[in-house]
């Protein structure tokens, strides 16, 4: 009996120490051209599956907040596309799913992207930010970044 019961705990630990890979590409906190759903301009973080099948991000969290890493939960089933990308914006006022309860300091900050339990999987120090310019991963889920002269968000910040 406590065989099974130590390899089914094992099991549990397993998955829930399985990383996402889903990484913050693409950051723009000072938008004033791309008005999200609410009709506003909050500044965005786009986050990218860098995996050849689609994930579903019901449950995971975005936060700027190091003493508090599940500040926004995604409450819905998003699902992101192989290869690729879904935009969040800050100062959310609706209940949308895509409108992340906090927003994006222009004087620089960091964005987490954490899983389920509470694990960071992806973080991002971002500078002081430019108006309508993003910092992004020169390739998508690349490990350089630059800034874009012309936001990529939802599309491919190769040759951005």
């Amino acid at each position: 009996m406590r065989k099974i019961l130590y390899v089914c705990l094992l099991s549990v630990l397993a998955v829930g120490m399985v990383k996402a890979d889903i990484v913050i590409n693409e950051v723009c906190p000072s938008n004033t051209r791309d008005i999200d759903r609410g009709w506003n301009y909050g500044g965005w973080v786009e986050l990218y599956n860098t995996e050849s099948y689609p994930q579903d991000l019901y449950g995971y969290y975005l936060s700027d907040d190091a003493t508090n890493l599940r500040k926004f939960r995604i409450t819905k089933h998003i699902t992101i596309p192989s290869r690729g990308y879904v935009t969040f914006y800050g100062g959310g006022t609706l209940t949308d799913t895509l409108q992340m309860k906090f927003d994006l300091d222009c004087d620089g900050g960091r964005i987490y992207f954490v899983d389920r339990i509470g694990r960071e999987l992806s973080y991002i120090d971002y500078p002081v930010a430019m108006p309508n310019i993003s910092y992004a991963r020169t390739t998508d889920g690349g490990n350089e970044w630059g800034y874009c002269a012309f936001p990529t968000n939802v599309s491919t910040n190769n040759g951005a």
